[in-house]
């Protein structure tokens, strides 16, 4: 009963700590999900390398100038496009890439 009681106490603890290990690690998270859906995307004559720099660039930089959450809302407007498409073309993948530099 006692352990039981205690383990209910601990569950709100164990929980809020999970959360904001989560929330530390969202941006990297996203970065990683948004990337790889585009590097499945992009035609196989595509070169890959570009593409991981961008993306590599563009989170730097949010990161040293603390604009993190622009960088964040960058990578969704990807993800929902990419979300509508199977494969992209190398004109596609220039218009999402150009979406990291605004």
């Amino acid at each position: 009963m006692k352990r039981t009681r205690v383990a209910i106490l601990l569950l709100p603890f164990v929980f809020l700590g999970a959360l904001l290990v989560l929330r530390s690690y969202r941006l990297d998270l996203v970065h990683t999900v948004v990337l790889e859906g585009l590097l499945e995307r992009a035609p196989e004559e595509c070169p890959r390398q570009p593409i991981i720099d961008a993306f590599e660039n563009a989170r730097r930089q949010a990161l040293e100038t603390d604009r993190a959450d622009v960088y964040l809302e960058q990578l969704f407007r990807i993800s929902r496009r990419l979300e509508k498409i199977q494969h992209v073309d190398d004109e596609q993948v220039a218009q999402m890439l150009q979406i990291l530099e605004k």
